[in-house]
């Protein structure tokens, strides 16, 4: 679930927690005129009372902005097949690693089941003490809990991972034509998928996005003869997941 970015009274802004300020770095906050009609965007001063940032930016504005720049993201023909192969390349990938992780850890698992039988065989046959029994029977227990919540956490972070790279297609498919018209809440989140960094500075609006969406406008911006550049993938997972 993600975190809504609300004012006061539990309102939702938008481009709260989203948008810094260029000058000083911190986060805009949004600011509401004319009964709620009008929202704008400013500096809090936080770390500079002074700061030139505080001059406010419409939300309209910001919108405007970012639509143009969703707006790019267009997946033509020859930009599809090779994001299709990055996922399909990082999906291969992502399965050999889950796959070493779970290995390893089965086999950690099979090692303390082993260990609990042989101080229980010990135990019956009189050759470890009962005291020593408890002990060591504690700790194979903490470890066998241990590894298999391990196993779940990867099995489960694996299963979301499929749903991540499919949200990164529908994004690059359709975030242009869905922005303008959505809903904040909804603004919010193609742009926590899209953006990694966005800040305001003196009327001009700075974007670092995400990949492979910041590639996919590169190459819509600039195409080449097979439409598509060759400047990001090289093995980066599409698929992030908890590390094994």
């Amino acid at each position: 679930m993600r975190t809504r970015c609300t004012g006061f009274g539990g309102k939702e802004f938008a481009y709260k927690g989203i948008v810094s300020c260029g000058h000083c770095g911190c986060a805009l906050t949004a600011e509401e005129h004319k009964g709620g009609r009008y929202i704008y965007y400013r500096c809090t001063g936080g770390r500079d009372p002074k700061c030139p940032g505080k001059k406010t930016i419409s939300e309209s504005v910001l919108t405007d902005f970012f639509a143009t720049l969703l707006g790019g993201l267009k997946l033509t023909p020859a930009s599809h097949a090779w994001l299709v192969k990055a996922m399909e390349d990082s999906v291969a990938m992502q399965r050999r690693e889950v796959d070493e992780a779970i290995a390893k850890l089965q086999k950690d698992e099979q090692r303390i089941r082993d260990e609990m039988t042989q101080i229980y065989l010990d135990k019956i046959r009189r050759e470890l003490p009962a005291a020593l029994y408890i002990d060591i029977h504690a700790r194979l227990q903490r470890e066998l809990g241990e590894t298999d919540q391990r196993l779940r956490e990867i099995k489960l972070a694996d299963a979301k991972s499929y749903n991540h790279g499919l949200a990164i297609l529908e994004v690059a498919e359709t975030a242009g034509i869905r922005f303008k018209m959505a809903e904040s809440s909804i603004r919010r989140d193609i742009l926590k998928d899209v953006v990694s960094n966005c800040s305001y500075r003196d009327g001009k609006v700075d974007v670092s996005m995400l990949e492979p969406f910041d590639s996919l406008l590169k190459a819509a911006q600039n195409p080449v003869e097979n439409g598509v550049t060759e400047i990001w993938y090289s093995g980066r997972d599409l698929n992030p997941r908890s590390s094994p």
